[in-house]
């Protein structure tokens, strides 16, 4: 009764919006079972000039999961929320089924006189996805320095006793604020990737420390010129997750904050190409 109550009040809002909506659709694939849900957000402007954003669906697919079967999803969504003439976009990001699905919906909306331009500006590219690969392509060149520091991180969290030992001797050794914590990266979230490459740096004398006593951590000890291939990269990654940080915002709008963010990555890379750095050219 309560969810049925507040869907006829996000319908109700949905109807009175006075602008057009856009939508943003996401599918993700839950590992250990390969089952895939879709999740489509509703964003447009109220009349008092307010972001609004709701979630109108968010449910499991079923296969095959190619843009047809999308597409028919999400057209049945609209028109149970009554919206399947207000729309203005979609933002997607880059996967192949997704371009199949707007080509399926573009003629949808024409057959129905309900798309603006012919759709010249319907489909919008996820800049934070666009980023994600751009980053992803880089960190290959540094697979070496980041697998090290990512085993050796593990090696000591992975003990409750090494990991106690580890701030301790953090704290009252190196006098560091140990509340900053040293972070392990999640491997589809290269943002995180950053975060422990930072986290490493601000414990990097505790790490050399750590691979002189304990023979089983040396494997994942760096050398002096490993370190400083990490703090390079750790600036140049600083660029795009600050740049990420302000995309992935989700209390205001982002389409209007993508072309400076793109020029800041856009500068930083061909910064990079012209500047010394061996090890971020493939070639080098």
């Amino acid at each position: 009764m309560y969810y049925a109550k507040e869907r006829d009040h996000v319908k109700e809002e949905l109807a009175k919006a006075p602008s057009l909506i856009c939508l943003s659709s996401d599918n993700w694939n839950l590992e250990h079972t390969n089952d895939e849900y879709i999740c489509i957000t509703a964003h447009w402007i109220d009349k008092d000039w307010k972001l609004q954003k709701r979630i109108i669906r968010f449910r499991a697919l079923f296969p095959p999961y190619n843009g047809l079967n999308i597409v028919d999803e999400l057209v049945l969504c609209l028109s149970q929320w009554g919206i399947d003439k207000k729309i203005f976009s979609i933002t997607l990001n880059n996967a192949s089924y997704n371009d199949v699905m707007v080509s399926c919906l573009k003629n949808h909306f024409r057959a129905n006189q309900a798309i603006l331009c012919d759709g010249a500006f319907f489909q919008v590219r996820c800049c934070a996805h666009i980023l994600n690969l751009i980053v992803k392509v880089g960190l290959e060149l540094a697979d070496d320095v980041v697998g090290k520091i990512q085993n050796g991180i593990k090696y000591i969290k992975k003990s409750g006793i090494r990991r106690k030992r580890f701030y301790d001797v953090a704290s009252k050794s190196f006098h560091l604020n140990v509340t900053k914590k040293l972070l392990q990266d999640v491997c589809v979230r290269w943002n995180s990737t950053y975060l422990m490459l930072e986290s490493s740096l601000y414990y990097k004398d505790v790490l050399d420390y750590w691979g002189q006593w304990d023979k089983d951590y040396q494997i994942f000890s760096l050398s002096n010129e490993e370190w400083r291939n990490v703090a390079i990269l750790c600036k140049f990654l600083k660029v795009f997750y600050d740049v990420t940080c302000v995309f992935s915002g989700s209390n205001y709008p982002t389409a209007n904050l993508y072309f400076r963010g793109f020029w800041k990555v856009h500068k930083v890379l061909v910064d990079t190409v012209k500047g010394p750095y061996s090890f971020f050219n493939s070639n080098g």
